[in-house]
Order: structure tokens, then C-alpha cells, then sequence
């Protein structure tokens, strides 16, 4: 759980030295906007709505795999409400606010917005404004490399069987 996204003091660079007493406090819990970011805000109910969200829109192959490109953070509705960044990005619970840290737009993903496809489009949309490889090729090109590996670990599990079934005949004759 991230306490904030955005820093909690400002540092204005004004070109002088700064001294030790006067310089604004580091921020201590803020993330680092280094790639495109993910916020699930729900509270600690749960709801139709966020049993939903977690059991069937998060295990979507497709979503689960686009949300390995973005940073991803569970946020309490009370600390969204003070981040600047994120504030006024949406009401409902639960919601996705995805950052893209180029420009600090947020998108909000609330209510009907939280199918698969809906929230699949959205990482999309954003991961593709920061990330010169296209998200729904690379997730593509990673459902084919899963399916091959299932369709081996198959195709191992028949060959041990047959081998097996192979040696029995043998120790029977």
C-alpha cells in the first residue's frame, strides 16, 4: 500500500544554494514516477463491485499481463483524497486511476468502466503514450509464448504417461 503518488512537498529549483534547515522535507513515501502507474482505490469492505474487479477483470489473461507494464499500487480512499496528483480523480469505490508519468494526466476507470476490455483499452491508451513497443502486441506475443509452453508441459505429461504404461506392459509380459 503507497501512502502517496505524488511528493509531498514541491522543490522549486531557483538556481541557489539551498541550506540544510530550509530545504523542504524529502519525500519519504512518494513513488517514482519512472513508468506508468496503476492505482486500485477501494476501502477495506468488500463489495459486489470489488469482488468482481479482483475475481474476474484482474485475472483476465490479457489484463493481468498488460498490468506487468505499469507499477501498481492498492491505495486507501482517505489517502487518495490527499495526493494532490490523484484528488480529483473520480469518487467511486472501487476505481482505477492510471498515471501516465510523461504528463501526469490521470485516467479514472470507475462504475461500468471495469470490465476486462474496458480496463485492457485503458492500459492500453496509456502504455502506448510511454512505451515505444505496443502493449496489445507484446501481451499477444506473451499469451502465444504461454500457450506454447501449455501446449509442451501437455505433451510431456501424455509421453510420461505412455512411458509409464510402456514399462508396466513390459514387466507383465
Amino acid at each position: 500500500n503507497a501512502q502517496r503518488i505524488s511528493p509531498k512537498d514541491a522543490v522549486v529549483v531557483t538556481g541557489e544554494q539551498a541550506d540544510e534547515e530550509n530545504a523542504p522535507a524529502k519525500k519519504e513515501s512518494a513513488l517514482k514516477l519512472d513508468r506508468p502507474v496503476c492505482v486500485y482505490v477501494c476501502d477495506n469492505a468488500d463489495s459486489d463491485e470489488q469482488k468482481a474487479l479482483e475475481t474476474i477483470t484482474f485475472k483476465a489473461e490479457k489484463v493481468g499481463l498488460a498490468m506487468k507494464a505499469f507499477r501498481t499500487v492498492r491505495m486507501d480512499p482517505a489517502l487518495v483524497a490527499g495526493d494532490p496528483l490523484l484528488a480529483e480523480a473520480g469518487k467511486e469505490c472501487p476505481r482505477l486511476l492510471l498515471v501516465n508519468p510523461l504528463d501526469g494526466k490521470v485516467s479514472v476507470l470507475e462504475k461500468n468502466k471495469l470490465s476486462a476490455a474496458a480496463v485492457f483499452n485503458a492500459l492500453e491508451s496509456v502504455s502506448d503514450k510511454f512505451y515505444v513497443q505496443k502493449l496489445e502486441k507484446t501481451v499477444k506475443a506473451h499469451i502465444d509464448l504461454l500457450t506454447e509452453q501449455d501446449q509442451l508441459a501437455n505433451k510431456e505429461k501424455q509421453l510420461g504417461e505412455s512411458q509409464t504404461r510402456a514399462a508396466g506392459e513390459k514387466s507383465d509380459a
